[in-house]
């Protein structure tokens, strides 16, 4: 028995919003562990050593978790199935691979909107995590000292 068609799009919601959520949290995280990321000195060395730590390899992985929750969801609501090679091209290069599989399960003059709305989705998860280091900044940064004039 198939979900419904409801069901199926609470479940695409749900992915997105974990997209943002995962963005934010590891934005606070990446700033309490990285705070070399707030010095112009250190930031080039912070992010060569985030590129590489565990945190990071969480982080990708979260978000293909997501990813791939809303193309199960899509797929299930289109009724379709993912060749291998596709979901090995998500994995690999997903700005690439969604959007070639938004363009080939929408019928003709219905593929450019939601090809749209995932790199919107890329961008503004982006910004949850800008927001996410900034907050994480704010509250693990040290109070500045003052400068007293004499």
């Amino acid at each position: 028995m198939s979900a419904s068609p409801d069901v199926l799009r609470r479940h695409k919601q749900r992915a997105i919003v974990s997209a943002y959520g995962i963005s934010l949290v590891s934005g606070i995280w990446i700033a309490t562990q990285f705070p070399g990321l707030t010095e112009p000195e250190t930031l080039q060395a912070t992010m060569d050593a985030l590129r590489v730590h565990w945190i990071n390899w969480v982080y990708q992985t979260a978000m293909l978790l997501a990813c791939f929750g809303w193309l199960h969801a899509d797929a299930r609501e289109l009724d379709i199935r993912r060749p291998w090679w596709l979901n090995l091209g998500i994995i690999l290069v997903p700005p690439l691979f969604v959007p070639y599989y938004l363009y080939k399960t929408r019928p003709p003059g219905r593929r450019l909107p939601p090809i749209l709305v995932f790199f919107a989705i890329l961008v503004t998860s982006g910004f949850a995590m800008v927001i996410g280091l900034s907050l994480g900044v704010m509250f693990s940064a040290p109070p500045a000292a003052s400068a007293v004039a004499v």
